[in-house]
C-alpha cells in the first residue's frame, strides 16, 4: 500500500517490533475507522519515525500491531519556531491556528496572556488533541508541543536568540527580511498578540528584552491569520 495513502496511527507504546494503540487512538481504528486484523496501516512516535504496520489483534481496550518496516525517518526536528499565540476570544479561532501551524511545521505553541488579552482559560488537553490529528493529517513525523500558558512578562525572559515581536508601527523590520538573516537549524520565537494588540509599553518591553519589532506587511491580520502568515513566512524565507 503507498504511504500516501496509509491511514496514519500515533504511539508512545512502541518496543522492538510492537506497537500498541491504547485509548482514543484504539478506539479511532477499531470503532471509527472498523480496521480488520490483517490491516496495513502507519504508525508514528511523533519524535522522527514512520513505520509500516500490520494490526495484529484487537482487544476491547487496545490494538496490537506488528510493525513490518520504517517508512520515514528523522533525527532531528527541522523545524525551530517557537509560535507564542495569546488566545483568541472565539476559541474555534485558536484551535483553527492550531491545526493549520502544525500542519506547516513548527516546533512548539507557547500561549501567553498580555494587557489585551480576551481570554484566561485553556483547555491543553483538546489542544494536544487537535495538534495530534494535524500531525497525523499532514502525514508529519514530529509532534510539536503545546506548552502552557505563561503571563507576558514570563514570555520575555526566553534565552531563545532570535526573537521576534509582530508589532504594526512604521519603524518595524520587515518579517522577510529579519527571516533572512538566519538559517532553519537556528531556534526562532515569534509572538503574536492578542485582538486588541500589545500595548506601547509591552512592546517596549519586548524590545528591552531583545525583541525585533517586525511587521508582517501592511494589512491589520486577525491574530489566528497573523499567526499562520508567521508559519508561513518563517518556511518560505529562513535560509
Amino acid at each position: 500500500m503507498a504511504f500516501l495513502a496509509m491511514q496514519v496511527f500515533y504511539s508512545t507504546h512502541i518496543e522492538g517490533s510492537h506497537a500498541l494503540l491504547l485509548d482514543q487512538e484504539h478506539h479511532h481504528l477499531s470503532k471509527v475507522l472498523r480496521k480488520k486484523e490483517g490491516d496495513i496501516v502507519a504508525i508514528c512516535n511523533g519524535k522522527g519515525c514512520m513505520w509500516q504496520a500490520e494490526v495484529n489483534s484487537i482487544s476491547k481496550k487496545e490494538t496490537s500491531l506488528l510493525l513490518l518496516g520504517l517508512i520515514q525517518e528523522q533525527r532531528e526536528n527541522p523545524n525551530h519556531l517557537i509560535l507564542a499565540v495569546a488566545p483568541t476570544k472565539n476559541m474555534d479561532r485558536y484551535e483553527w491556528l492550531i491545526e493549520k501551524a502544525v500542519e506547516i511545521g513548527v516546533h512548539s505553541i507557547q500561549a501567553f496572556y498580555s494587557q489585551n488579552s480576551e481570554r484566561r482559560n485553556l483547555r491543553l488537553d483538546r489542544l494536544e488533541l487537535i495538534a495530534l490529528s494535524a500531525m497525523k493529517q499532514s502525514k508529519a513525523l514530529f509532534l510539536p508541543e503545546i506548552k502552557p500558558p505563561l503571563s507576558y512578562n514570563d514570555l520575555l525572559k526566553t534565552s531563545v536568540k532570535n526573537r521576534f515581536l509582530a508589532y504594526v508601527r512604521e519603524s518595524s523590520f520587515h518579517w522577510k527580511d529579519s527571516l533572512s538573516q538566519f538559517g532553519k537549524e537556528e531556534e526562532c520565537i515569534i509572538l503574536i498578540g492578542p485582538e486588541g494588540g500589545f500595548t506601547e509599553i509591552e512592546a517596549d518591553k519586548a524590545k528591552e528584552s531583545g525583541f525585533q519589532a517586525v511587521t508582517l506587511g501592511e494589512k491589520r491580520l486577525r491574530t489566528e491569520t497573523a499567526a499562520v502568515f508567521a508559519t508561513v513566512a518563517y518556511q518560505l524565507f529562513c535560509k
